[in-house]
């Protein structure tokens, strides 16, 4: 997903249409990123069984700070989870609105 996109348009188009996170097997490291900076959750999968269970219209619930994927409210799949800095980063809504709203501590 996003390999070969640098710019920001990428992952903020995916904002605009409402989408919060973004399952994929791959990212290319730029959109990675700005996706991350942007505030656009991103959760990398390599379980091929897992990826056949994320169809369309599946109610999925993710703790990326647990490092859970549960579907109907069943526990299917324990992941890494992110890293600190990327949750701080999601949680502000972005690294702008991280940064603006700690600019004293800086």
């Amino acid at each position: 997903m996003g390999c070969g996109s640098s710019r920001e348009q990428a992952p903020k188009a995916l904002i605009k249409c409402g989408i919060k996170l973004v399952i994929a097997v791959s990212f290319g490291y730029i959109f990675h990123r700005n996706a991350i900076n942007l505030g656009l959750a991103l959760l990398k999968i390599t379980d091929e069984n897992l990826v056949d269970l994320l169809k369309t219209g599946v109610l999925l619930d993710v703790n990326l700070e647990e490092g859970n994927i549960c579907i109907d409210k069943v526990l299917i799949k324990q992941i890494e989870p992110l890293n600190k800095i990327s949750l701080k980063i999601l949680n502000a809504g972005g690294l702008m609105y991280l940064l603006k709203n700690n600019i004293e501590k800086l």
